[in-house]
């Protein structure tokens, strides 16, 4: 079983959650919580801080390449520069994600109208 890991600073790696149960929350969240899987997903797929995400808007994301720009950060309400310059970055995304955000995009435009 694969899992997901992640490294501080440090030689010692921390096992977060394992491939099955990130699918499972996922899952969760898509039936339950559906107007916070694209953000958990998100979360996930590119290990973005919650600030930088909440931060994101449609033109950060390259649907065609599949890519996400993290250039901002949400503090109180107000865009922000990220952590660091060297926090600034392209993350790449599943095509999953990509159908994800384009129809969370779609439904964007449709609240419009």
């Amino acid at each position: 079983m694969r899992s997901l890991s992640i490294v501080i600073d440090s030689p010692v790696f921390y096992q977060l959650l394992t491939l099955e149960e990130i699918t499972k929350v996922l899952e969760i969240a898509k039936k339950d919580y559906a107007g916070f899987y694209p953000f958990l997903f998100i979360a996930v797929a590119t290990g973005a801080r919650k600030s930088e995400i909440t931060a994101l808007t449609f033109t950060d994301i390259d649907f065609k390449n599949r890519r996400i720009l993290i250039n901002k950060s949400m503090y109180k309400k107000e865009f922000t520069s990220t952590k660091s310059k060297y926090s600034v970055r392209y993350v790449n995304i599943p095509e999953q994600l990509v159908k994800v955000l384009i129809e969370l995009k779609m439904r964007s435009k449709d609240k419009k109208d």
